[in-house]
């Protein structure tokens, strides 16, 4: 059987049927465990939850921070430290200077969808507080007393305010899965975005969620019902409880794929990568639409029925018969 890099086993479909058949949810694959799934349109692509992928930090922490705008809130909100000569560049300060863009994010995200009169789960998030535990690392990378495994800064990846900016395309340190394969085998095969290269096969990865407990990875549930997305998608999220540690003890740069922890699942048949050409894509998306298994039902709103509606009529005929 073909693996990947990371010795993680890879089972291929050379057709949209086959993939579809592997993927199936009463395959008998998946009747020992307790499965989720995520998917991905290139194999080749790690597991990393937006906010650790290179163009986060790019477009969003260097430029926020030390960016051409000299009015910006971080560089108000830390001028006293920036000011005596705490380099920028110091991995201490650029994984709280991370920690804090991405709380900033979502704070944003949340406070403008409550201008525009959207509803929010409500959830008390002691900001201020967080700060205080950003500026202390600081501090006590300063006085030589800063310890590594501390650096679990007061971002609560349990936040349900982080749930829902993650499910509106809003960078954070979660990633994004489902309980069902289907969802998953759709995922994969819509392209969203520009991407830099054709790839040449999308894949599904499934993880046995018993076996987690032999890694730092963790879950992240919420109610369905308190997120549209998150219950049409059947959706949870996973993260990494170490990432900044391991990011601090690397090279503090690159951060560690989730397959690092997921590979320790390998020997009990724990986790799977299930591939499929890229040109099948089309052919998976319309067999997954007769499932209705598609994006006006995945991610309902009527932007996205009319996109659906525009892009091809003749598709949802039969639900007007």
């Amino acid at each position: 059987m073909e693996r990947d890099e990371f010795g993680i086993p890879i089972i291929q479909g050379d057709t949209a049927e086959e993939f579809l058949a592997q993927v199936d949810e009463l395959h008998p694959r998946w009747n020992k465990g307790r499965w989720i799934f995520r998917g991905q349109n290139d194999i080749d692509w790690t597991l990393l939850a937006p906010t650790m992928r290179e163009s986060f930090f790019r477009d969003y922490v260097v430029d926020y921070v030390i960016g051409p705008d000299k009015g910006a809130k971080m560089q108000m909100e830390f001028g006293d430290v920036l000011v005596r000569d705490v380099l920028v560049d110091h991995p201490c300060f650029r994984l709280t200077m991370h920690a804090y863009v991405e709380s900033h994010l979502v704070k944003t995200f949340i406070s403008l969808s409550d201008r525009a009169s959207l509803t929010i789960p409500y959830e008390r998030v002691d900001t201020a507080e967080m700060f205080e535990d950003m500026m202390q690392v600081v501090q006590d990378w300063r006085n030589n007393e800063y310890d590594p495994a501390r650096l679990s800064i007061r971002i609560s990846p349990n936040s349900i305010n982080y749930a829902l900016a993650q499910h509106h395309r809003i960078p954070t340190r979660l990633l994004d899965f489902t309980y069902r394969p289907l969802i998953a085998a759709f995922f994969a095969s819509a392209v969203e975005k520009n991407l830099d290269k054709k790839p040449t096969r999308f894949v599904v990865i499934a993880i046995d969620i018993n076996q987690l407990e032999h890694t730092s990875l963790q879950l992240v549930r919420h109610r369905m019902s308190q997120i549209g997305f998150l219950q049409a998608q059947e959706g949870l999220f996973v993260y990494d409880s170490l990432a900044d540690v391991k990011w601090m003890q690397g090279d503090n740069v690159n951060w560690i794929p989730f397959e690092t922890e997921l590979q320790k699942l390998v020997p009990t048949k724990g986790v799977y990568k299930i591939a499929a050409p890229f040109d099948e894509r089309e052919q998976v998306l319309i067999k997954l639409q007769k499932k209705r298994v598609a994006k006006p039902f995945l991610m309902p709103s009527y932007d996205n029925v009319s996109q659906a509606v525009r892009e091809d009529l003749r598709l949802w005929k039969e639900y007007i018969e």
